[in-house]
């Protein structure tokens, strides 16, 4: 191995920890809080999940400025300031005594998150890797399944043996004394940004690709975020309303603990091995069938009651998030590297605002129906949609675009 293929390799791991803490534990882990919140605040489970509403559009918001900051500054510095915005939401809400104080902490937080999660994982990964380009992509977006089921039962045994306060405080600490100089030491955007920026070819302008401009006019970034929202909505809609809904059609706590836990961790197995398929594939095929899947999955919850449609279900886990990593292969794809992290953070955020109001679709839907029937089943043609979506996108429209009318060449011509 080489150094530059070593230092290649060193980054993904580095990256990986980063989503381990930002995504696997700040984000993924909010559920733990929600009792001891609510038991010590005495306020209602709307109130309490609304800081998770908060977070998640506060997230979705930044990503967009995330992914402009990637285009102007070293990723070392985008995830560094990320770190010290989750970091200090975390330091916040382990002080906090009233609700808009506890509020504003979770703000915080999605603002960090939306710095120092996906879009510069995945932005710099693709600068990174050309070959190997999936694989390396699904290493890295495995450390959110890890730290979910790693951090999960710590921050559980924190706060049960101290309090909730203490658990805040261990994110917040792991946030400055881990990711914040994990960053700043070993994460570059690219191999050109370990030379001197002297050099003509480091900057973003000597990529091919679409401006931003010509990309919000293009049928693949419109297709693209249809397909983003569509995964969003449906994957939280989906399994934030699981442990409810398995409880509904009569299995015990424990069964239900048992099919998130396999849910996510699937999700380890499944991120490496969709990248190493989308690197033989494509990304583009290898989208539209991960979306077919996923429909199908839904669907089987219709008849969850029984174990084998509920497996069915369960067995999605390998697959839920790699949407993730083939949308960002198929942005290069597509779109061109010229404005990557623009881009991959507009369609970023798509993806969040679709997860923001996922689980309230489904609650809806049970409020007036009195059955998940209908939501699963909408979300089942959201994924179909998406599926679609991606079909009709364009490889390489980013060459199309760039080439002049043919109508323009015979008019130079005649001239």
């Amino acid at each position: 191995m080489t150094k530059l293929e070593h230092q290649r390799w060193v980054i993904v791991g580095a990256l990986s920890i980063a989503l381990f803490l930002s995504m696997g534990t700040a984000f993924d882990a909010f559920g733990i809080f929600l009792v001891p919140l609510q038991q010590h605040f005495g306020w209602s489970r709307a109130q309490s999940s609304l800081l998770f509403t908060a977070m998640a559009l506060l997230y979705a918001a930044s990503m967009p400025v995330a992914g402009w900051l990637l285009d102007h500054f070293d990723a070392r510095f985008v995830i560094g300031a990320g770190a010290v915005f989750c970091g200090s939401g975390m330091v916040c809400a382990s002080l906090s005594n009233y609700y808009p104080s506890m509020m504003a902490a979770y703000a915080l937080v999605g603002i960090g998150i939306g710095l120092d999660a996906y879009v510069p994982v995945v932005v710099v990964i693709t600068n990174w890797f050309n070959e190997r380009r999936g694989l390396a992509l699904g290493v890295a977006l495995s450390g959110e399944f890890v730290g979910l089921m790693v951090m999960a039962p710590v921050l559980t045994r924190t706060i049960s043996s101290f309090t909730w306060r203490a658990g805040y405080m261990v994110i917040a600490t792991l946030m400055f004394f881990v990711l914040l100089p994990l960053a700043v030491v070993i994460v570059r955007t690219g191999p050109r940004a370990t030379q001197e920026r002297a050099h003509a070819n480091s900057s973003a302008d000597s990529h091919a690709g679409m401006e931003i401009r010509d990309a919000l006019r293009s049928r693949s970034f419109w297709m693209l975020a249809i397909a983003q929202i569509c995964w969003g909505c449906s994957l939280t809609g989906l399994f934030i309303h699981l442990a409810a809904y398995m409880t509904g059609v009569g299995y015990s706590s424990e069964a239900t603990g048992l099919a998130m836990s396999i849910f996510a961790g699937l999700g380890i197995l499944g991120q490496p091995l969709a990248g190493g398929i989308t690197d033989r594939l494509g990304a583009q095929l290898s989208l539209v069938v991960t979306f077919s899947l996923m429909a199908a999955g839904s669907l089987s919850l219709i008849w969850a009651n029984s174990l084998g449609f509920l497996s069915v279900y369960v067995g999605t886990g390998l697959i839920a998030n790699s949407p993730v990593l083939l949308t960002g292969i198929l942005v290069a794809d597509c779109l061109g590297l010229k404005r990557y992290g623009s881009l991959e953070g507009l369609l970023g955020s798509a993806a969040q605002f679709g997860a923001a109001f996922g689980p309230e679709l489904s609650g809806l839907i049970l409020d007036a129906t009195a059955s998940y029937t209908l939501a699963f089943l909408l979300l089942a043609i959201l994924q179909a949609v998406g599926a679609l979506a991606a079909f009709v996108c364009i490889p390489a429209e980013y060459t199309h675009s760039s080439a002049p009318p043919a109508l323009a060449k015979q008019r130079g011509q005649s001239l």
